[in-house]
């Protein structure tokens, strides 16, 4: 019998439902990769809304991408989800030193966790910049069109480059490419899709010398790769 402090084990498919464009869809593939997860991908076309549909909704209330699927179990939320597939890999994996996102010290994880809502709260809205536009102007203005989008442009950048400024100010705190120094961790797997992010939108990353150098570093490594999401059935 299986005791209170046991669970199931966890059986596939993997199945992730997500959209190319979707930089937290993105976190989500680069820890599958990272972890060596096969997985079925399930394009949800969001310009479509067809988060919207009740198929969709049947499966996520919350109408938002990702969605992991692991037989009858359905998680939400990326850090959610990464954090899943960190611990079924942790339980599964025996081997002393096999690769980790989370780190184990625990002061050290905390400083990722720290990174990974810095993005979630401060930056991944900002590299959405038509969705801040439509919600701002439907609750607060009566301005014209044009010139609204142009003051919510103006608004958006200044606080990508505020909020970018001081992520770089953090990353400097420790030395090595990735965000806490040598190691690739899951603040990483948060920040660089936020920067490509803000770089799909014109944004030059040049000023900000330590955000510039962890994108390079990780696009060099194959998991990251692997999670290219230009190579996702429903990329142009």
């Amino acid at each position: 019998m299986m005791s209170m402090n046991e669970s199931a084990p966890i059986e596939g498919p993997f199945r992730l439902y997500g959209c190319w464009r979707s930089t937290c869809t993105h976190r989500a593939i680069l820890a599958l990769r990272f972890h060596d997860i096969d997985f079925h991908y399930s394009p949800i076309d969001l310009t479509a809304r067809e988060q919207e549909q009740p198929e969709f909704l049947a499966i996520s209330p919350d109408a938002q991408v990702p969605v992991l699927a692991v037989g009858d179990r359905v998680l939400t939320q990326s850090l959610a989800i990464v954090s899943f597939i960190e611990s079924i890999t942790e339980s599964a994996d025996t081997k002393p030193g096999a690769p980790a996102l989370f780190p184990a010290e625990p002061e050290t994880r905390a400083h990722a966790l720290s990174i990974c809502e810095r993005v979630s709260s401060f930056i991944q809205p900002m590299t959405l910049p038509g969705a801040i536009r439509r919600s701002i102007q439907s609750h607060f203005s009566r301005a014209d069109d044009a010139i609204f989008s142009e003051q919510a442009k103006g608004f958006i950048e200044a606080m990508l480059t505020d909020n970018l400024r001081k992520l770089d100010g953090v990353f400097a705190r420790h030395s090595g490419p990735f965000a806490l120094g040598q190691a690739v961790s899951v603040a990483d797997v948060f920040v660089y899709p936020q920067l490509l992010g803000a770089q799909r939108m014109g944004f030059d990353l040049a000023p900000f010398a330590r955000l510039s150098s962890q994108t390079e570093a990780m696009a060099r490594l194959a998991f990251v790769k692997a999670a290219d999401p230009l190579a996702l059935p429903d990329a142009p």
